[in-house]
């Protein structure tokens, strides 16, 4: 801080002195200031010095010339720029000056126009000085002497003001500059108000005054105005005696006017009023009686603020007041039954009105309740309406036609009660007086009469049944009222009580037959009538012996007759039912017609002609046979003796087990029992049975009598054909499907358990060996039974069968798959086995007891197989050919899309995608309908047996069973769209052109669909788009999953990264014939002890080893093979292994022989402590010799691990665990599985599911502190991905995929990733990017090298080179893939050792050569070649920049001696010719390239 303020003072004394002095004075200055850190006050100096420089003057002074005025002036700028420097530092540095040295100040006021000398006396004021008042500089100041000052001073308005000197002094030859603080303060006089003009204004302000007075000052200083408590809207100053204001709104009188000018006020007392308010008009200007609405009173400076005001109308006060603005005030006008009423206002005090400008509504009456009220009167009637006054003192009357009421009663402005008198009318006057006003409305009445119940509601067609009609208002006393059945009086009417009258019902007149209909009751009061709609119901009837009709009720209180299909247990066909079953339901049928049903007095005949004769004989003796359909017999119940009315109209039997519809009836009397019936027709009665009434010619004739007996009396007599009568058990009702949903895969769809009535087991049980050789109708409707869906209910189901026995019916219904809705005219599918094995029959009991018990059915129960379908469909079922009444809804999972393999596509490629899930439905044509192909296409559409017709119905199978839509992937921030709203704007692919199929595996049974992509082209800069995959089944997607239902198109690298690099490695060959035989498939690794080593493999010979290798320390040479005295790890291949915490570890494989996949791990136990920490006290251990301590060895840390068996895996050491990634099992599955450990022991399931599922020929990684995989799609297709903490995985949003070759090895050396590849490449492009081998460009296979820093795009390096005599560089293949074209090599092994790339081994194309070097080639000179495992090793130092392999002097890639043998000349250094290089390239860029490689390498 201290050496701060210095360089203030500094800064500022430099324009006090010339530029030598200022020169000299900064040596000084700087000499003190080392003091500090030298870098530090450097900074500091050329800070302040920019600061100096701003203030510095045009010209020095020189010694200690007095400045002048204006001098001193333009000095202030510097002075106050450090006005912050602090007393603090005057009293640390000047002690003998007194910061408070000024000590008078005269005069110490004035005017605010200023223009007048101040005095500053004091002690010790330098020799120069400014002078400011506040923070105003003087006009002008003079140094008069060191103890004196004067200040002209300048305009001002402050009061109290600080007066600061600012002196110059000179101390060790140096000038500084230091304020004085006066200790008088300096203040200006205040502002006086004299007078205002105008003195008033509108309430709303806005109103221009102009004040005059003194010390206003001599410029504007913003002063403040307000008139009363209320702050102007603006000021404005004019002059040191005029300023300006625009007021505010307000409302009051002789306001004061005050003005602030620096903080001090000045008032003038009663200067301003504002104007009084005027109101004009209200609206509206009329209400109802009871107020309540609000009234808005216009007019004007009723104040822009609230104040309040006061309204009344009369002398009533509004019931709330609100003012609304300067024009407007409301008021909630108060309740009153006046007319001319004023409005009075008072606002602030004054009173202001509008003489009868308002009214109130005269009554009107809306309605009253109960508008009509029991003739005995003494009912309160409420009347509503509107304007029967605001209190309830006022004069009010009320009446009902003549006849006034009693308590009137006064609720509110709309709503009055009174009680009504004894009456007897309707549509009088209601009528209310108020304030001698009168108001009628016509519609009172008196309670009408009201039926609302009836004793008995039916009776014989003969009528004279006696009935009591219930109800109200009947009368109070006898009135004669009149009752009526279908219009016709009753034969008698008797008033009983208010509520009750009899009647006698008339008759209805029919001829043969009465087939029974239903009438209104009718009651008749004066002439108020009440009819009750469809309330009576005449019972069927004929004439002599006849059936007429079939009735649901039952005599003696039995259930009624409702068809129920499993019978009535009464009934001897139900007796197995009831033995075994404790069957107890009941099933009783009414068959109503004119025969006797015991003895007593019958009527036979006619109409017109009849006679009554004494029956003794009985007809429940097993005389009467009922039979329908011919096969289902109703057995007749003994009626009850008291039913003695109803004995000759009807009889009541039971029935069987049954289904079906239609059973035509057939009611036979035996003649020993009818004859007495037959008799009693006498021959004129038989006359008359064959003549019609009346005779022609006259029209309408219709038949007299039915007389007609037998021809025989011994014959039977048939009743029962008369009118066509059939019975129909009743359809079955299905009320719920368990599950309610349930899966659409082949051979996975669900069991679903119906439940309902009247499924017919009880009829099958019964009747199915009797019918099932029966052509009966009843017979065939036994079989047809069915269950289907469609997507809409379905009241007729065609079962489609053509056969016409029982058996057949049932055989070809089972076989049929489809079924046909007739009312939507389409097919529906059929849920499989309801009535064959899935159903829920059962033996009652064993063999030999089931040949007599028959099976147990339950009626309420089915059970079936849903077909393949999809959506939601709706569930109808057929029992005995009735469909059934009411359908479930069952659901079928929506589709899954699990995996879309391939899971990437090359841009513009379409290719076949393997879409695997669930639910995907099937081909329903196939599968129902009898489609057939052939290797040349479609043989048959339909199979006419099994869609006989209409098979337009079902097109849309082809389109809507299933399909593949391929829609755009969402960008972010586009919002929640689910699947259904999708757009398939990348295609829709139809079942016709879908392959689909069921498959297993370990894990379950899935669908797969085989669908050609679309082929999605790149804009340029796109790398990468995305297509959701969504499979659809009737109308049903599966949801978007992006990790496994999307496919990416990515652009190859080759298109994003078309040029070859500028890098590539140099190798040599380190070791031809290493100890360890030639092999592949085997596992390298460098160990801790800086040695490789080389563990099993297979060989040429042998298809697995379990040798192990190791290596002096350069990996090359020294090669020894390890010998143990224990056996180890089992002979094995594409092991893994890794090193971890200084310790070698081998995991899982495979064993070619035994066709077995490995989980367990191993550990190369080095030391003491290794074993005792990884043995178990089982594990086995070596014999010692004499002397030895130890003796390393194999211990099995796990024989079988949690993951699943594999080999191909990679086991990596990143974040201080060991993790586990991909490899293959067994049956060829790649697995997408992450494992991780910290001890070997433990594992831990990180993903079952990795994001790099569904790639093959998975390699991994560690680099620059990520782990990378890198995975194929179909193994020409590779993707980079990576992972900071080996949980999270993924790709670079816009990395390119790697095409057309085949990775071989994947390491991370010197700053780069490093893949190592076979593949063809263009042989005519010069950047030799890869293409199909039968691309006719294509060169022929062979091994490469590609690149990448991060693994967003991959960079194919060049071959190394040879330089011929003419300096040029001429490409030649890597040395270990081989010399002459045609040669390559892969399943070999690359590994890092001692900052090295070692390469070993593998499996290689050769072509073989002769003793004497010569290429075999055969008779037409073709180059011959053999397949065969590798040993040699080679050795390189990674990538270097081709423009250096010329002279590769660094060796980076060769070692020492052979570098020396291969470079034998002394020569400088020189340039190579590359011919397939650009012209264009110039030495900068092959130096950014150099540059480029050695800082990957540092």
């Amino acid at each position: 801080m201290d050496h701060f303020h210095w360089s203030a003072a500094r800064a500022c004394s430099r324009d006090s002195v010339s530029p030598i002095e200022g020169e000299r004075s900064n040596r000084s200055y700087m000499d003190v200031s080392f003091r500090r850190d030298a870098r530090s006050q450097r900074q500091h100096h050329q800070h302040l010095r920019s600061e100096a420089m701003e203030g510095r003057s045009s010209s020095s002074l020189a010694g200690r010339e007095r400045v002048s005025a204006s001098r001193s002036t333009r000095k202030h700028s510097c002075f106050s720029r450090h006005l912050w420097v602090s007393f603090i530092f005057l009293a640390a540095w000047f002690p003998w000056v007194d910061a408070t040295a000024v000590t008078s100040l005269t005069p110490n006021n004035g005017p605010a126009v200023g223009s007048f000398s101040v005095t500053l006396a004091g002690e010790t004021l330098g020799f120069q000085a400014d002078v400011r008042v506040g923070g105003t500089v003087c006009l002008s100041t003079t140094w008069d002497n060191a103890v004196q000052l004067t200040c002209m001073i300048s305009a001002g308005n402050t009061i109290s003001s600080p007066v600061i000197a600012t002196i110059g002094i000179e101390e060790l030859g140096n000038q500084f500059i230091i304020p004085l603080v006066a200790e008088p303060r300096f203040s200006y006089d205040k502002a006086k108000l004299i007078d205002a003009a105008p003195t008033n204004g509108p309430a709303s302000g806005l109103v221009l005054s102009t004040t005059s007075g003194v010390n206003f000052g001599v410029n504007d200083k913003t002063g403040a105005m307000r008139v009363g408590f209320t702050a102007t809207r603006a000021t404005m100053w004019t002059s040191d005696s005029t300023m300006s204001l625009l007021n505010a709104d307000g409302v009051y009188q002789d306001q004061q006017i005050v003005v602030t000018l620096a903080l001090a006020e000045n008032t003038r007392l009663s200067s301003f009023s504002y104007d009084t308010h005027t109101p004009w008009r209200l609206v509206p200007t009329n209400s109802r009686s009871g107020g309540g609405t609000t009234m808005t009173i216009e007019g004007q400076d009723f104040g822009l603020t609230d104040t309040s005001p006061h309204v009344r109308m009369g002398g009533t006060t509004c019931m709330a007041t609100a003012w609304l603005s300067d024009s407007t005030t409301l008021c909630k006008i108060p309740a009153n039954t006046e007319s001319g009423v004023t409005m009075t206002i008072t606002n602030i005090g004054v009173l202001k009105q509008l003489p009868n400008s308002f009214t109130y509504d005269t009554p009107r009456i809306t309605d009253y309740l109960p508008n009509n009220i029991p003739m005995e009167g003494g009912s309160r009637v409420v009347i509503n309406g509107f304007n029967f006054g605001g209190s309830e003192y006022d004069f009010r009357a009320a009446q009902f036609g003549d006849t006034s009421c009693l308590d009137t009663i006064w609720y509110s402005d709309t709503s009055i009660s009174c009680v009504a008198q004894r009456g007897y009318a309707q549509d009088l006057n209601a009528v209310i007086t108020v304030a001698r006003v009168v108001n009628k409305k016509l519609g009172f009445s008196y309670n009408m009469p009201e039926i609302t119940a009836m004793e008995a509601s039916n009776g014989p067609a003969s009528g004279s049944s006696e009935i009591l009609i219930y109800g109200h208002h009947f009368g109070v006393f006898e009135v004669t009222p009149q009752a009526r059945i279908g219009g016709t009086l009753c034969v008698r009417t008797q008033w009983i009580a208010e509520s009750s009258i009899l009647c006698k019902t008339p008759s209805v007149t029919y001829d043969k037959w009465y087939f029974g209909g239903t009438k209104d009751a009718e009651v008749s009061l004066g002439a108020a009538v009440n009819v009750w709609e469809n309330s009576f119901t005449y019972d069927m009837g004929c004439v002599g012996p006849c059936v007429v009709g079939l009735g649901c009720a039952s005599a003696n209180g039995a259930s009624g007759c409702h068809g129920r299909t499993a019978g009535d247990y009464r009934h001897t066909e139900m007796e197995r039912a009831v033995n075994y079953d404790r069957f107890a339901e009941q099933s009783v049928l009414r068959i109503i017609g004119n025969f006797t049903a015991t003895a007593g007095d019958v009527t036979v005949g006619n109409t017109t002609m009849n006679s009554t004769l004494f029956i003794t004989e009985q007809i429940y003796n097993g005389d009467i046979s009922i039979i329908f359909g011919d096969l289902f017999t109703c057995e007749p119940i003994m009626p009850d003796p008291e039913a003695w009315s109803t004995v000759q109209s009807y009889l009541d039997c039971v029935m069987p087990a049954g289904a079906g519809y239609g059973h035509s009836i057939k009611v036979t009397i035996r003649n020993a029992t009818y004859k007495a019936l037959l008799d009693g027709c006498n021959p004129t009665m038989r006359v008359w049975g064959d003549k019609v009434w009346p005779p022609p010619p006259l029209p309408g004739g219709q038949p007299f009598g039915n007389c007609l007996s037998p021809d025989k009396v011994e014959d039977e007599f048939l009743m029962a054909d008369d009118v066509g009568l059939t019975y129909s058990y009743d359809t079955p009702k299905l009320e719920s499907i368990t599950p309610e949903y349930g899966p659409n895969m082949k051979g996975q769809t669900a069991i679903i358990t119906i439940k309902g009535t009247d499924f017919g087991g009880h009829a099958r049980d019964v009747w199915n060996s009797r019918c099932r050789r029966s052509t009966l109708p009843a017979c065939r409707q036994i079989f047809q039974n069915g269950i289907a869906l469609l997507n809409t209910s379905c009241a007729d189901i065609d079962l489609l069968f053509t056969k016409t026995r029982g058996e057949e019916i049932q055989d070809e219904i089972s076989a049929k798959k489809v079924a046909y809705c007739r009312s939507n005219q389409t097919y529906m599918l059929k849920c499989l086995g309801a009535f064959d094995e899935l159903s829920l029959c059962e033996q009652r009991c064993a063999f030999p007891c089931s040949l007599l018990a028959g099976q147990k059915c339950p009626e309420d129960l089915l059970r079936c197989e849903t077909p393949l379908l999809g959506g939601s469909q709706k569930v109808s079922m057929v029992i005995g050919a009735q469909t059934s009444e009411a359908s479930a809804t069952f659901s079928y999972q929506r589709p899954e899309v699990h995996v879309v393999f391939p899971p990437e596509l090359s841009a513009g490629t379409s290719s076949p995608l393997t879409v695997t899930g669930k639910n995907f439905g099937g081909y329903l044509a196939v599968e129902y309908g009898g489609r057939l192909f052939d290797e040349d296409g479609l043989v048959r559409k339909w199979n006419p047996n099994l869609i006989p017709f209409n098979e337009s119905s079902i097109d849309w199978w082809d389109w809507a069973q299933y399909q593949t839509c391929f829609s755009a992937s969402l960008q972010e921030g586009m919002g929640v769209t689910t699947s259904q709203q999708r757009v398939c704007d990348q295609g829709v692919v139809y079942s016709s052109q879908i392959e689909i199929s069921t498959f297993e595996d370990s894990t379950g049974i899935f669908d797969r669909m085989v669908v050609q992509s679309p082929s999605l082209n790149f804009a340029d800069g796109e790398v990468v788009k995305s297509v959701d995959v969504l499979a659809q089944s009737i109308s049903q997607r599966s949801v978007v999953e992006p990790n496994n239902a999307t496919v990416s198109f990515r652009a190859p690298c080759s298109d994003v990264n078309p040029d070859i690099g500028d890098l590539t490695s140099n190798w040599y060959m380190a070791n031809p014939i290493p100890a360890w035989s030639a092999r592949a498939s085997f596992l390298a690794m460098s160990n801790i002890d800086r040695k490789i080593w080389i563990m099993g493999g297979s060989t040429q010979t042998q298809a697995e080893k379990d040798d192990v290798y190791v290596s002096q320390f350069n990996g090359a040479t020294g090669w020894q093979r390890k010998f143990l005295d224990l056996l180890w790890w089992s002979p094995r291949v594409n092991q893994t292994g890794v090193v971890f915490e200084d310790s070698m570890f081998l995991l899982g494989g495979f064993s070619p022989i035994n066709k077995t996949c490995y989980n367990d791990v191993w550990v190369y136990a080095d030391s003491p402590v290794k074993q005792e920490y990884y043995g178990q006290p089982d594990t086995p251990t070596p014999s010692l010799a004499r002397g030895e301590e130890f003796e390393p060895f194999w211990i099995r840390v796990m024989r079988n691990a949690p993951w699943e068996p594999r080999r191909r895996a990679f086991a990596l050491n990143f974040l201080g665990k060991v993790w586990l990634l991909g490899g293959q099992t067994c049956s060829g599955r790649w697995t997408f599985d992450i494992w991780s450990t910290t001890d070997m022991r433990a594992w831990t399931v990180v993903t079952r599911n990795a994001v790099w599922r569904s790639r093959n020929g998975v390699v991994a990684t560690v680099h620059e502190r990520r782990m990378y995989v890198i995975g194929s799609v179909q193994d020409r297709f590779y993707n980079t991905f990576y992972t900071n903490d080996g949980v999270n995985w993924q790709q670079f949003p816009d990395s390119c995929a790697l095409t057309k070759v085949m990775v071989q090895q994947f390491v991370s050396f010197r700053g780069y990733m490093m893949l190592f590849t076979l593949g063809c490449h263009d042989k005519e492009d010069p950047n030799q990017q890869p293409v199909d081998c039968s691309a006719p460009t294509a060169g022929r296979l062979e091994n490469r090298i590609w690149y990448s820093r991060n693994g967003q795009s991959w960079t194919l390096s060049r071959l190394p080179y040879r330089v011929d005599t003419f300096g040029r560089a001429v490409h030649i293949a890597h040395p270990w893939s081989g010399q002459v074209d045609g040669e390559y090599r892969w399943d070999y092994r690359v590994v890092v050792h001692l900052d090295t790339l070692v390469l070993l081994g593998g499996e290689g194309r050769a072509a073989p050569q002769t003793l004497r070097g010569d290429y075999i080639r055969n008779e037409q000179g073709v180059l011959q070649f053999a397949m065969g495992k590798r040993r040699e090793i080679y050795m390189s130092k990674g990538l270097m920049s081709i423009y250096d392999m010329c002279n590769d002097k660094k060796q980076d890639g060769m070692q020492y001696d052979d570098f020396q043998r291969a470079v034998r000349t002394t020569f400088g250094r020189k340039e190579c010719v590359f011919p397939w290089l650009p012209q264009t390239i110039s030495q900068a860029s092959i130096e950014v390239v150099r540059a480029e490689v050695a800082a990957a390498i540092g």
